[in-house]
């Protein structure tokens, strides 16, 4: 198994957070390397989300987990093996939160695809992060 795991302060309400979470469309105002995200219907297990990243083919992800207002994960299926987006939001105040991002790789195929894509995942996670603790910090 890979894991990588980063997380941030942001000075904003969680709910904001969660607003951006909720919605691919707006995954492009923070996630550098996303182009366009469109999901089936409402961020829920079993919907699928289609998303275009620059110089990448368009990959389906699939909803895996969701708790409303504070948590979601999607998985990308690889050939014996997958890749797992964890995006979760704690509350530490009424304007302040924790905004935490975790990938991970389980399968066979996970000593190469890890050498391959794990680098490269872990290096674009704090450029995330900051765009989207900007993001939410310009939400109403």
């Amino acid at each position: 198994m890979w894991a990588n795991e980063e997380s941030i302060e942001a000075a904003a309400d969680a709910d904001a957070v969660w607003r951006l979470f909720e919605d691919p469309s707006r995954w492009v105002d923070w996630h550098p390397d996303i182009t366009s995200a469109r999901l089936d219907g409402p961020l829920d297990v079993g919907s699928t989300v289609r998303v275009q990243q620059r110089g990448a083919p368009t990959r389906t992800l699939t909803v895996v987990a969701v708790e409303p207002g504070r948590s979601y994960a999607t998985e990308d299926r690889m050939p014996l093996a997958r890749l797992r987006f964890e995006h979760e939001v704690h509350r530490l105040g009424e304007h302040r939160c924790r905004i935490l991002l975790r990938q991970s790789m389980s399968g066979p195929l996970t000593p190469i695809f890890s050498r391959l894509l794990g680098g490269r995942i872990a290096r674009g996670v704090p450029d995330q992060l900051q765009g989207l603790a900007k993001a939410v910090e310009r939400e109403p």
